[in-house]
């Protein structure tokens, strides 16, 4: 069980022979509220979505979620330019 503002960082392994590898980050940012928060800087698609994949419940059981990943390896090799441009501007915005 998570205590208010901790997270758990768990790693996703979509491909043993590319290493695709996407960051899943568990957290509890309220009283009540459980977040999944999927990094996919690759652009997979998440069940049926491209882009960060985010859940969040306030249900205070086990989570159970079923997620489809669909992608192609031979062309996921690299990380998204949109991802790679807005990893850049978060970094500028920090230091601004």
């Amino acid at each position: 069980m998570l205590d208010l503002y901790e997270y758990d960082e768990i790693k996703i392994v979509l491909s043993n022979s590319q290493r695709i590898t996407l960051t899943c980050y568990i957290k509890k940012h309220e009283e009540d509220a459980i977040e999944v928060h999927i990094i996919n800087p690759y652009n997979v698609k998440i069940n049926g979505k491209k882009g960060d994949f985010k859940y969040e419940t306030t249900d205070q059981k086990d989570i159970n979620l079923p997620l489809i990943f669909i992608f192609d390896p031979s062309t996921v090799s690299e990380i998204s330019e949109e991802y790679k441009a807005a990893y850049v501007s978060s970094r500028l915005d920090m230091h601004a």
